[in-house]
C-alpha cells in the first residue's frame, strides 16, 4: 500500500499541467503531505485531549463541526463521524468493543485525503489520498524516490539527447548555481566545447565529471547496465 501511495504522489508531481493550473512546483506537493503530516498530528493531540476529557465521539463532532456522523451502531460497526480539519479530510471513529462498550477515539489513518489549501490559492478537490503511518516520515521517502526518478530520466537525456537538454532539467531539480554556469557554457563555447583538446573543452569535461560524481549519475549509468545485462542473460 505505501509502495502504491509514493508511486501515485510522484506521478502527480510530474503532471505538468497539473501543476501549472494550481501555479505550483513539483516540490510543492512534498511541501503539502509534509504539512498535513503536521495537522495530522495536531488532530490526534486534539482527540487525544477528548478522550482524556471524558468526551464522548458526538460531542467532539459537535466541537470540531463535523459531519456525514454515524452514531447509532453496534459492535463489530465503529462509530465516527467526517471532519475538514486544515488541508485535511479524515475519518474520526470510536470503535466499540463485543459488549458494546465505547472504545478511545481516533482519528483513521486510513482514506486521509491532503488538499491543497497549504500551497495554493486556487480551489480544487484533493491533492491525494492517502493512509498514513505515523512512523514513516511520507514527505522524505517521496523526496528520495522522486529525485532518484528524476536523475534516471537526467541520466537517458545525457546519452541520447544532449547535454544542454539534461543540465536544464538537472537545475530545475537541483537548483545547483554550477550546472547553470556550464548551461551558460554550452550556449557562449558550445563550438569550443564540441572540439577535443581546447581549454574550453577541458574546463567544461572537469566540471562536468564533478557534477557527475556529485549527483552520483555513474552509478545510475552502471545500474541500468547491469539491469539490462541482468535481463539479457534470463
Amino acid at each position: 500500500m505505501l509502495e502504491q501511495d509514493i508511486k501515485k504522489v510522484i506521478s502527480i508531481m510530474k503532471d505538468k499541467e497539473y501543476l501549472r493550473n494550481l501555479k505550483i512546483k513539483p516540490r510543492d506537493i512534498i511541501k503539502a503531505i509534509k504539512l498535513a503530516q503536521d495537522e495530522f498530528r495536531e488532530l490526534e493531540n486534539i482527540v487525544e485531549t477528548a478522550n482524556d476529557n471524558g468526551d464522548n465521539i458526538e460531542m467532539l463532532c459537535k466541537k470540531l463541526k463535523g459531519h456525514n456522523e454515524n452514531f447509532n451502531v453496534k459492535y463489530p460497526d465503529n462509530k465516527y463521524f467526517d471532519l475538514n480539519y486544515k488541508s485535511l479530510l479524515v475519518t474520526i471513529i470510536q470503535p466499540i468493543d463485543k459488549n458494546n462498550q465505547n472504545q478511545p477515539i481516533e482519528v483513521s489513518k486510513n482514506n486521509v485525503y491532503i488538499y491543497p489549501d497549504n500551497i495554493s490559492k486556487i480551489l480544487t478537490d484533493e491533492i491525494v489520498q492517502l493512509d498514513f503511518n505515523e512512523k514513516l516520515n511520507l514527505d522524505e521517502i517521496i523526496e528520495a524516490q522522486y529525485i532518484n526518478q528524476e536523475l534516471v530520466e537526467i541520466v537517458e537525456i545525457f546519452m541520447e539527447e544532449n547535454d544542454e537538454k539534461a543540465l536544464k532539467k538537472l537545475y530545475e531539480l537541483t537548483n545547483d548555481p554550477l550546472i547553470n554556469i556550464l548551461i551558460d557554457w554550452r550556449k557562449e563555447y558550445s563550438d569550443m566545447i564540441d572540439e577535443c583538446f581546447t581549454y574550453a573543452s577541458g574546463m567544461y569535461e572537469d566540471v562536468m565529471g564533478y557534477v557527475w560524481d556529485k549527483y552520483h549519475l555513474n552509478e545510475i549509468t552502471n545500474q541500468e547496465e547491469q539491469e539490462e545485462q541482468e535481463e539479457l542473460e534470463e
